[in-house]
């Protein structure tokens, strides 16, 4: 690792904000919009530390969920247009699984969490269309409403922090 992170760097450069240039500033706009520097900083630092871990999180989360719906989506069949765009979306996404000896940075961590997300769309697209659903059926939606549950509460734990307790933001 590269001392000093790029975390340290961040809050180096916010506490530099606060109380060197912020103290100088005079006029309501300037203070305003030197106050949102600091929360995006703030928000910033902690991204940088957590994204990489809670993407490949969110990665094992979702391969998990796309492998629980699986059995649902072959034993139903594939009758639709919609049934097979999910199916083969799933597969595609299980079956694509990266080198994990490789290096992989944020923004293949990254596009690898939006790939499969897409196919999580797909399946409440699929769901929502279905007049009827028996248990299994249930129970496969069901799993897909618990990940983007699970993902909202994830973005509301990296956005909350950085701003809670330090006044209005923009």
């Amino acid at each position: 690792m590269l001392f000093p992170t790029t975390a340290d760097v961040i809050r180096v450069i916010h506490r530099t904000l606060e109380t060197g240039i912020l103290p100088a500033l005079k006029g309501t706009e300037q203070e305003s919009a030197a106050v949102t520097m600091g929360h995006m900083l703030r928000y910033l630092a902690l991204r940088v530390e957590l994204e990489g871990p809670r993407l490949a999180e969110d990665i094992a989360k979702l391969r998990s969920t796309l492998v629980r719906i699986e059995p649902y989506l072959k034993a139903r069949g594939y009758e639709d247009a919609r049934a097979l765009a999910l199916h083969q979306s799933v597969e595609q996404s299980l079956n694509s699984m990266p080198d994990i000896a490789d290096y992989r940075d944020i923004a293949q961590l990254a596009a690898e969490v939006s790939a499969l997300r897409r196919t999580v769309c797909l399946g409440i697209d699929f769901f929502q269309a279905q007049t009827a659903l028996d248990a299994e059926g249930s129970k496969a939606r069901d799993l897909l409403l618990e990940y983007i549950s699970w993902e909202v509460m994830q973005d509301a734990e990296l956005m909350d922090p950085p701003f809670e307790g330090f006044g209005a933001r923009r």
